[in-house]
């Protein structure tokens, strides 16, 4: 008799200390911004071997039960839900989201991750909800700086949030002195975020604005960029012109290769470059 009460007290013991999770993401979303944590959310099926693996090996795991006492924690069964695992974009099980309360997205986590692995994207998690904390506060109180939109606009395209990166530095270029090094940085962001959510001719547009204001100025990864824009909206002469400029000049050596690849796959054989 005592065995099994010293069962039930330790099962209870274990059960009480694991963190809860909610099934509502509007829940999780409203208690973040309360609590001004962030959200991690779990995608899930129940067909789903890695996620049975996730639930039982990895999530109980002291070192990360400990994390996420600094997280709201959400669990969403995909195949209940189609709405949101088409809204995140959702493609395989487990799938890992940190959020914020405005749905910033921090981490994106597909498939299984290790308890060290998931350790280390929780800290970066929370450094980045900190760093982006801190660039609103100073953008509240300099709601127009360059500077600040510019840095928010580069934390967000850090982490994948194109729009708002794009937003953020089309603010910044637009308050910029036309002589101030911000605003070529911002110009560039803006066609980096534009080139990553595949807005191909607003990309050319910008890349074309960046030649003719600097035209000393990073003109390799430059051609490179704008080549694939133009190879992407079917323009082949101006792509073929960029792509091969961008190989004759560019010193980057990871971007020369690529431009090599993308060009002797696209273009006629006895034009490939060596």
């Amino acid at each position: 008799m005592k065995f099994i009460f010293l069962l039930f007290l330790l099962s209870s013991f274990s059960f009480s200390s694991e963190i809860p999770w909610s099934s509502s993401l509007e829940e999780g979303l409203s208690l973040s911004k309360q609590k001004l944590v962030p959200v991690i959310v779990e995608f899930y099926t129940d067909w789903c071997k890695y996620c049975q693996v996730l639930d039982s090996k990895i999530l109980p795991h002291p070192e990360i039960q400990e994390q996420l006492k600094n997280f709201q924690t959400v669990r969403i069964n995909g195949e209940t839900h189609k709405e949101l695992t088409l809204k995140y974009k959702i493609v395989a099980y487990p799938t890992l989201l940190i959020l914020d309360s405005d749905e910033t997205n921090f981490v994106k986590i597909v498939g299984l991750p290790s308890v060290e692995i998931l350790k280390y994207r929780l800290r970066y998690a929370l450094i980045k909800k900190e760093e982006k904390e801190l660039l609103l506060k100073k953008l509240e109180a300099e709601p127009n700086s360059p500077l600040h939109l510019y840095n928010l606009g580069r934390l967000h395209y850090e982490l994948e949030n194109y729009e708002q990166s794009q937003g953020l530095a089309l603010q910044s270029y637009q308050n910029s002195n036309e002589l101030t090094e911000k605003r070529k940085e911002a110009l560039f962001l803006l066609g980096m975020s534009l080139f990553r959510l595949k807005k191909y001719v607003d990309s050319i547009s910008v890349w074309t604005q960046y030649l003719n204001d600097y035209p000393e100025e990073d003109i390799g990864i430059t051609l490179y960029y704008r080549g694939i824009s133009y190879l992407e909206n079917g323009d082949i002469e101006k792509s073929k012109q960029d792509l091969k400029r961008c190989i004759q000049i560019v010193n980057h050596e990871k971007i020369k290769a690529s431009a090599k690849q993308i060009y002797n796959s696209n273009f006629t054989q006895e034009e490939n470059l060596e």
